[in-house]
């Protein structure tokens, strides 16, 4: 065989493609929940798992301002839970987390 007939085939096999096309019916939904409450809780059973407040501080008060809009009483019961979160570490950090959690 020619070089360029191999050279020809291979081109050919390229631009083919081995897989199917993909049409728009095949939707993945993904339900997550955004509340503040929500995105809260997350960030906080990160918090509770033993990362770093510092990160989370900014999106943790992001959402607690959204909760302040949507249900005041819940958000001036657990914030100044959360300016005693900012100052703990270990441990008694991740308890004051999983505190929080429960009174979302």
């Amino acid at each position: 065989m020619k070089f360029s007939t191999i050279a020809a085939l291979l081109c050919l096999a390229f631009a083919s493609g081995c897989g199917g096309a993909t049409t728009p019916d095949n939707k993945i939904t993904l339900n997550v929940d955004t509340s503040p409450e929500a995105s809260l809780k997350r960030v906080l059973v990160d918090v509770a798992k033993g990362s770093e407040v510092g990160s989370a501080e900014l999106m943790i008060n992001e959402e607690l301002t959204k909760l302040k809009a949507k249900d005041e009483a819940k958000a001036t019961a657990i914030e100044g839970d959360i300016k005693e979160l900012y100052m703990l570490k270990g441990d008694k950090m991740k308890e004051k987390a999983n505190q929080i959690i429960g009174k979302l």
